[in-house]
């Protein structure tokens, strides 16, 4: 693959940028063989049988309401969880979020899928100290129990999913794609099913009218677990209503407390106009929820962590995907940053983003990439192998070309 990075003067105009990746023959066996059927029926007691939980090509909904998981790696949490013996907790999916975050490995489900649904169940996992999450963390992911030391140490990015983030669903993502070579050690954030409605739609709509306070508690509760001085370097992938969740929820009364060198906006569920100099604050519902544009983008600028001199030390990348069935015309999932819908047509233009802002951002077209955890809607994709290469290529803060 020939995804590199180059910095460009400052004075590089904003645009979006395509970044086509072709893999060779070699990757693409090596993913279809980690694709292939990892997961085993259960009788009526459960044997955790997937690692990573890699997933089949089609929708992950119909892939795990009847598996169960396993996941090895570190995970942070705000569910409540209770202690049991050696270093064990347990938890269940509907306990509600606490007011601490902790870190946890080694996650089995100990309901029977095929009987407990899913919002429900109950998990063990082995508690980890924020030091022991750090020594685990800079080995790089797959190196969890290995002394294998790499020459750089690997950084945690924090995955904060939204919509049906409780373990059952967020845990089925391959994680598998990230190596141990690799710059980013993925850490999934797990969060208690909040959303009290049932079905896809009322469901998502009831998770957003929730997300106000639950989602600043949330990441409130993480700040604490999440030290500086055990972290000093860190990003955030934010992952379609995710992104709706910290801007609407965790933003709207402040800057959280914590900051990262990178935020991947990927398949945002939010207006394309939020980083706007006049971003549109005509609703036809839900402004309480998603009003205040201009406040919240100051909110959220405010996590990127920041150099000697005030300005960020990486960017807010944004990828946007035209396939994408279930973002809106208007939602910068669908169109990037800076796209205008204008009584005369709609276009891009940098200059519509406020001015701080537009050396920052980084629009990533992802058109004509496969998509193969979920194909049919086109929206999840934060996982593939070559969005992971995405991430890699940015790590430190630099604009994709490609060849």
């Amino acid at each position: 693959m020939s995804t590199t990075v180059e910095p460009l003067p400052e004075s590089a105009p904003n645009v979006s940028r395509r970044l086509s990746v072709s893999f060779s023959k070699e990757i693409s066996t090596e993913i279809t063989d980690d694709l292939a059927a990892e997961f085993e029926d259960f009788e009526d007691d459960p044997v955790p049988t997937t690692e990573g939980m890699a997933v089949e090509k089609g929708s992950i909904s119909d892939k795990i309401s009847e598996k169960s998981i396993y996941y090895k790696g570190i995970v942070i949490t705000t569910i409540a969880v209770t202690k049991v013996e050696n270093g064990k907790v347990r938890f269940n999916e509907h306990n509600g979020n606490n007011l601490k975050g902790v870190f946890l490995k080694d996650i089995c489900m100990i309901s029977n899928p095929n009987k407990v649904p899913i919002g429900k169940r109950d998990f063990e996992a082995t508690l980890v100290e924020p030091k022991e999450a750090r020594a685990i963390i800079k080995r790089g992911y797959g190196n969890e129990n290995s002394e294998y030391d790499k020459e750089e140490d690997a950084i945690p990015l924090f995955i904060f999913h939204g919509f049906k983030n409780e373990p059952s669903f967020c845990l089925a993502y391959p994680y598998h794609n990230f190596k141990a070579h690799m710059k980013y050690y993925p850490v999934p954030v797990l969060c208690a099913q909040e959303a009290k409605a049932k079905g896809m739609f009322t469901g998502y709509l009831d998770d957003q009218k929730s997300i106000s306070k639950s989602a600043g508690d949330a990441l409130s509760a993480l700040v604490g677990a999440i030290p500086d001085h055990f972290f000093p370097k860190k990003s955030l992938l934010l992952d379609s209503m995710g992104n709706y969740d910290v801007f609407n929820g965790a933003c709207a009364n402040g800057t959280p407390e914590i900051e990262f060198e990178n935020i991947y906006m990927v398949a945002a569920d939010l207006p394309c106009d939020i980083f706007n100099k006049k971003p549109s604050e005509s609703y036809l519902c839900r402004k309480t929820v998603s009003g205040n544009k201009a406040i919240k983008a100051d909110n959220f600028w405010g996590m990127l962590k920041k150099d000697e001199h005030g300005n960020p030390v990486g960017k807010v990348y944004i990828t946007h995907n035209d396939n994408d069935i279930l973002n809106q015309e208007s939602r910068l999932g669908k169109k990037g940053a800076g796209w205008v819908d204008g009584w005369c047509g709609n276009y891009y233009s940098s200059d519509a983003i406020r001015e701080e802002f537009r050396l920052y951002i980084e629009n990533i077209d992802v058109n004509d990439n496969e998509i193969i955890i979920e194909p049919d809607g086109q929206h999840v994709y934060n996982l593939e192998p070559w969005m992971i290469d995405i991430y890699e290529a940015t790590a430190t803060g630099g604009y994709l070309y490609y060849e």
